[in-house]
């Protein structure tokens, strides 16, 4: 059976339901391009978590302005996923000031990335990232998995760890301005029993 290419577009822009949850959500989807070999996206998406670290981590400005103003409680959660024909990035945040933080949201993916990331910050997540992705290998699930994904991919995880290792201030630039320019998509699930704010 033919899987038909994705097209490089979103449905829908933005979307709202009502569901029986406690706190409401605002989740981001971004498409990224779909043909890229596993080196190639292992590379942007350690670019992308680096920038996203840098843009609202929880040692951010935005973090703390958003956690100030009662936007936020916890952390903001961001994954990237590579199957064929879908490649995207999702950003996950629970609040109750959903609209809100929707526009803050749509707002920060277009700023200018060397408003807030610089080869200092950069090199400070940089080795958080990779001794966070080292230290997983101690744990045996997360290592057969990635091993076998990686086998399967017809890369080692070896490979990655050099590739991500290499990665530069300037090659983290050229990734993080594609979040300028890539099609996104808002869902907010909204709790039931609340008005909209």
């Amino acid at each position: 059976m033919e899987i038909k290419e994705d097209p490089f577009s979103v449905v829908k822009a933005f979307e709202s339901v009502e569901m029986d949850i406690s706190i409401p959500r605002v989740m981001l989807g971004i498409k990224f391009p779909n043909h890229m070999s596993e080196i190639e996206f292992q590379k942007m998406q350690l670019s992308m978590y680096i920038t996203l670290h840098a843009l609202m981590g929880d040692s951010s400005t935005l973090y703390a302005s958003w956690l100030e103003n009662g936007f936020i409680n916890q952390a903001i959660q961001f994954h990237m996923t590579h199957v064929s024909g879908a490649n995207h990035l999702a950003i996950h945040i629970q609040t109750q000031a959903y609209v809100v933080m929707a526009k803050e949201l749509e707002h920060a993916i277009k700023k200018d990335v060397k408003d807030y990331l610089n080869q200092k910050i950069f090199h400070r997540i940089k080795k958080v990232m990779i001794a966070s992705n080292i230290l997983s290998l101690d744990q045996h699930e997360h290592k057969m998995f990635n091993y076998m994904r990686m086998i399967l991919k017809g890369v080692s995880i070896y490979e990655v760890m050099d590739a991500m290792q290499a990665i530069t201030y300037k090659e983290v630039l050229q990734y993080a301005n594609m979040l300028k320019t890539l099609p996104y998509s808002f869902l907010i699930a909204k709790n039931n029993k609340i008005s909209n704010n």
